[in-house]
């Protein structure tokens, strides 16, 4: 079974795992720089990846792993039931 605790590592549609955070600089007289998180570059495709979307895929993928599980159990136990009277 999936642990729902543990942290689970986000995929680019191309495959890489490695991502660098882009930034936004700003600067004010007498304030110095500011830093700015406005997303995240996949190192290997060098496209702004959509972390929502990743995160959507990712628990889709959970959630089919899930579902294979059970259809497994299923059918496993598929061969060992007793029908009840009455029911076909």
């Amino acid at each position: 079974m999936l642990d729902m605790n543990e942290f689970e590592t986000l995929q680019c549609p191309c495959g890489s795992t490695d991502f660098m955070e882009l930034s936004k600089l700003t600067w004010k007289e007498g304030g110095g720089t500011v830093r700015q998180p406005v997303g995240w570059l996949c190192r290997a495709c060098n496209v702004k990846v959509d972390t929502a979307k990743l995160i959507q895929e990712l628990q889709l993928r959970r959630k089919r792993k899930e579902l294979q599980a059970l259809e497994e159990e299923v059918g496993a136990g598929a061969g060992t039931a007793t029908p009840k009277k009455g029911v076909k």
